[in-house]
C-alpha cells in the first residue's frame, strides 16, 4: 500500500470520527438540554433555612451544624424534574473545583413524608453539576437539601430552582476526546486497512508510517507529562506520610558517610523487647508520649532506608549534588514512565522482526497498546508514592535489558554493547528490587542457540559471558557489602525491619496463603457498581469472605490479572501453539517470563500480602509472554471463518484491555484515587462523559 493512500485513509478516518463526534456532541451529549426544553416551570414556593446554616449577614451562610445544614423548598405542588443549585461563592478561582456532598430528601404521589435519595455533589466550575436530575413519581409538595461536607464554611444561595431549563453546551475537550476515540476505533476495527500494512519503519517508502508511529508516541508523552501535573504533590516536601521521602533521607545520609538515616529515634522505640510488634509498640509510645515514623526499617536503635539503594545513587544524589535541592519522585516516575514506554515500542518491534515475518502495523500497535495497559505501568504512573518508585523503575530496567539482549543477538555475531547494556541495566534490579533480577533466567533461551554453538561459556565466547556476567557480579558485590554494613549480613536487604502494620520477622510461610493470595493477583473478579465511576476497591479483610482464619496483610484492591486483562486469555497458545512458538524460538522465553511473574506473586504473597501496586510487580512479565502469544496466534491475517473469529476476538479484547485499565484509575477506594487527589479530573470525567 503507498503512502499517498495511506494518508488518504486516515484523512477519511478523522474526518468521519470528527463528525460523527461533532454529531455526538450536539444530540447526545446536550440530550438533557433538549429534555428540560419540556420541563414546566415551578414558582412562588417557600424556602426556608436549617439552624445549621447562620446567616453572615452579606448573602452568604457559614455551616456550624452540618447534621442541619438544609435548605428545604415547601409548597411546591408540581413535579419536579430537576433542581438546580448555585451555592459557591460567586469569588471563588475558577481553578478550584471543591465539592459540596449533598443529600437531597423529597416528598411524591407515593411519599407524603421525606425519603432519602442516593448522595450526588456539586462541584465548583463544572456548571453541569449544579443541575440536578430527579426521578419523582407525580406531584411533590416539598424537598430537602442538606449540605453534608462544608462545615465551617461559607455557603451562598445565588440561585436554587426547580425545573431549570439546561444551557446548551459545547465542550471542544469532549469533542477532540471523543473524535480521537472514534478514530481509533474506526482504525483498529478487525477489518481496517492497517492491518494490511507490512510493519517495516526503514526506508523511505516508510516514512509515513515512522511519522505515524512517532505521532502516537509523542501524544503518549504528552499524557503523561499532563496526567503528571494533575497527580504530582505541590508541597512534597512537607508530605505527613514520611516514608515517602526515605530516598531522601537515604541521599543525604550517605553523602555525609552513613546508611542509617537523620532521623531521631525515640527512647521508648530504644528501650522495647520487640519493636516490631504493633500493639506493644504503639502502647509504649502512647505511653511515653513520643512518635515514631511509619513504614521506616528499624534496626539496633537506628533507622534505614528498607528501599534499594540504586535509584538513590542513580538519581537522588546526582540531583542533590548538582541543584542543592532534593529530587522529587513524581519527577522521577513521570520520566520512568516515559522511558517505559518507548521502551515498550522498541521491544514489540524487536520481537516483531526478530522472529515473526508478517506483522501488520495495526497488530504491531495494538500489541504495544496491551503490554503498557497491561503491565500496571499506570498505577505507578497514577500513585506517586515512593513505593512505586522502585517498581517502575525495575520494569525500566528490566525490558530495556531484555530488549537488549534481543538486539544483541539478531546477526551471527553477537554485539557486545547490547549485551552489556543489558547485563548491566537488569543488573541494576539486584539493588532496587531483588526479586526482578530473576529476569537474569532469562538469558538462557534468549541465547540457547549462542549457547549451544558455543558462544558462550568457551574460550571463544569468553568476552560475551564476560560481558553478560560481569554487570551482575559488580553490582551483586556492592549491594552484598551495603546489606553488610548496614545489617551484618551480605543477604539482609532490610525489608523484614519495617515499622508497619504486621511484624514481619515473624511473618512465616503458611502455604494456604498462596491458595488465597493466587486467586486475589489472577481471578479475582472487578467489584463493579452501579455509579459513576462504576468500578470499585474493596478490601479483602472488609468485603469479601474468606475462610482463610489468620493475618491477611493486604491494601485495597481492583481485581485480579485476568479480570483487568481479559486478553490473557491468549496465553493459552503457550500449549495450543507451542509447536509454533518452538519454531520461532520464543517458547522458552514466554514460558520463562511468565514463570518468573509467578515467581514473584507466590513469594509477595508469603513475605507481604495483598495489594494493588504489586500487580505492576508481576504483571509486566505475564505480559511479555503474552506478547509472544499474541504474535504466535495473529501473525498472520485472519482469512477463514473460524480464523476470523479468533481475530475479531482479539481486537475487541485489545481495547477492552485498553479502556478497563484506563478506566481503573478512576475506581473509588484504592489509595490516591481521583476523587481525592485530582477531583477536578475525576468530576470533569463524570460530568462530560454522560448526560446527568
Amino acid at each position: 500500500m503507498n503512502q499517498s493512500k495511506i494518508i488518504l485513509l486516515i484523512g477519511k478516518a478523522l474526518a468521519i470520527s470528527f463528525v460523527c463526534a461533532l454529531f455526538l456532541e450536539v444530540f447526545f451529549f446536550n440530550y438533557r438540554y433538549f429534555e428540560s426544553k419540556s420541563y414546566k416551570s415551578i414558582d412562588g414556593y417557600d424556602v426556608s433555612i436549617g439552624p445549621g446554616l447562620t446567616d453572615n449577614g452579606d448573602g452568604s451562610y457559614v455551616v456550624t451544624d452540618s447534621q442541619n445544614a438544609w435548605v428545604e423548598l415547601s409548597n411546591i405542588d408540581g413535579h419536579i424534574s430537576n433542581i438546580y443549585l448555585d451555592v459557591f461563592d460567586p469569588d471563588m478561582p475558577s481553578w478550584d473545583n471543591s465539592v459540596i456532598e449533598l443529600e437531597i430528601f423529597g416528598t411524591d404521589d407515593g411519599n407524603s413524608e421525606y425519603f432519602k435519595l442516593p448522595e450526588t455533589e456539586i462541584v465548583h466550575g463544572i456548571d453541569s453539576s449544579l443541575y440536578k436530575r430527579l426521578y419523582l413519581i407525580g406531584n411533590s409538595n416539598k424537598l430537602k437539601v442538606r449540605f453534608t461536607n462544608w462545615q465551617d464554611r461559607s455557603l451562598w444561595l445565588n440561585r436554587i430552582g426547580l425545573n431549570v431549563k439546561r444551557k446548551f453546551e459545547l465542550s471542544t475537550v469532549r469533542e477532540i476526546f471523543c473524535g480521537l476515540f472514534i478514530f481509533f476505533l474506526i482504525l483498529f476495527r478487525p477489518r481496517s486497512f492497517i492491518y494490511d500494512i507490512p510493519l517495516e519503519f526503514k526506508g523511505s517508502k516508510n516514512s509515513v508510517q515512522r511519522l505515524f508511529i512517532i505521532s502516537i508516541i509523542a501524544t503518549y508523552v504528552g499524557i503523561i507529562i499532563i496526567g503528571s501535573r494533575k497527580f504530582d504533590s505541590k508541597d512534597w516536601m512537607n508530605d505527613p506520610w514520611k516514608a515517602h521521602l526515605q530516598y531522601n533521607y537515604l541521599a543525604e545520609s550517605l553523602l555525609e558517610g552513613h546508611t542509617w538515616l537523620n532521623i531521631e529515634p525515640p527512647k521508648a522505640l530504644l528501650d522495647m523487647d520487640n519493636p516490631y510488634d504493633i500493639v506493644a509498640r504503639d502502647q509504649a509510645l502512647s505511653e511515653s508520649g513520643e512518635e515514631y515514623v511509619v513504614d521506616f526499617a528499624w534496626y539496633n536503635g537506628k533507622y534505614y532506608c528498607y528501599f534499594g539503594v540504586v535509584p538513590v545513587l542513580l538519581f537522588f544524589i546526582p540531583y542533590l549534588i548538582l541543584t542543592g535541592e532534593q529530587l522529587y519522585r513524581g519527577a522521577l516516575l513521570s520520566a520512568a514512565c516515559i522511558v517505559f514506554g518507548i521502551v515498550a515500542f522498541w521491544f514489540v518491534y524487536t520481537v516483531a522482526k526478530k522472529y515473526y515475518d508478517k506483522v501488520s502495523l495495526g497488530l504491531y500497535l495494538l500489541v504495544v497498546a496491551v503490554l503498557l495497559m497491561s503491565s500496571q505501568m499506570l498505577y505507578g504512573f497514577h500513585h506517586r508514592g515512593i513505593y512505586s518508585v522502585p517498581i517502575i523503575l525495575c520494569m525500566v530496567f528490566n525490558l530495556f535489558g531484555l530488549t537488549c539482549w534481543l538486539n544483541a543477538s539478531k546477526n551471527e555475531k553477537l554485539n557486545k554493547v547490547y549485551l552489556l547494556l543489558g547485563a548491566i541495566s537488569i543488573a541494576l534490579t539486584i539493588g532496587t528490587r531483588p526479586a526482578h533480577a530473576a529476569v537474569v533466567l532469562l538469558a538462557f533461551p534468549i541465547f540457547w542457540k549462542e549457547i549451544k554453538e558455543k558462544k558462550f561459556f568457551s574460550k571463544k565466547g569468553f568476552m560475551n559471558t564476560l560481558a553478560v556476567m560481569g554487570p551482575f557480579f559488580v553490582v551483586g558485590f556492592g549491594i552484598m557489602y551495603y546489606n553488610f554494613i548496614r545489617f551484618g549480613n551480605v543477604f539482609d536487604f532490610g525489608d523484614e525491619y519495617m515499622l508497619n502494620s504486621y511484624d514481619m520477622t515473624h511473618r512465616g510461610f503458611i502455604l494456604q496463603r498462596w491458595w488465597l493470595g493466587f486467586f486475589e493477583y489472577f481471578f479475582q473478579p472487578l467489584n463493579i457498581i452501579p455509579k459513576f465511576p462504576y468500578i470499585s476497591a474493596f478490601v479483602v479483610w472488609a468485603d469479601m469472605p474468606t475462610d482463610y482464619l489468620g493475618q491477611i496483610i493486604n491494601e485495597p484492591f481492583l481485581g485480579g490479572y485476568f479480570a483487568l486483562n481479559s486478553i490473557g486469555i491468549f496465553l493459552i497458545a503457550l500449549v495450543t501453539h507451542k509447536k509454533i512458538m518452538k519454531e520461532k524460538r520464543v517458547w522458552g522465553i514466554a514460558v520463562g517470563a511468565a514463570l518468573i511473574g509467578i515467581l514473584i506473586v507466590a513469594l509477595g504473597i508469603q513475605r507481604v500480602g495483598f495489594t494493588l501496586r504489586y500487580m505492576s510487580d508481576f504483571s509486566l512479565y505475564i505480559s511479555i509472554a503474552l506478547v509472544f502469544c499474541l504474535f504466535a496466534v495473529l501473525e498472520k491475517r485472519m482469512e477463514n471463518s473460524s480464523d476470523r473469529i479468533i481475530w475479531y476476538t482479539f481486537v475487541a479484547l485489545a481495547v477492552v484491555c485498553v479502556l478497563v485499565n484506563s478506566w481503573a484509575l478512576f475506581a473509588d477506594g484504592r489509595f490516591n484515587n481521583l476523587r481525592e487527589s485530582a477531583p477536578g479530573v475525576f468530576y470533569a470525567v463524570k460530568y462530560m462523559s454522560f448526560p446527568r
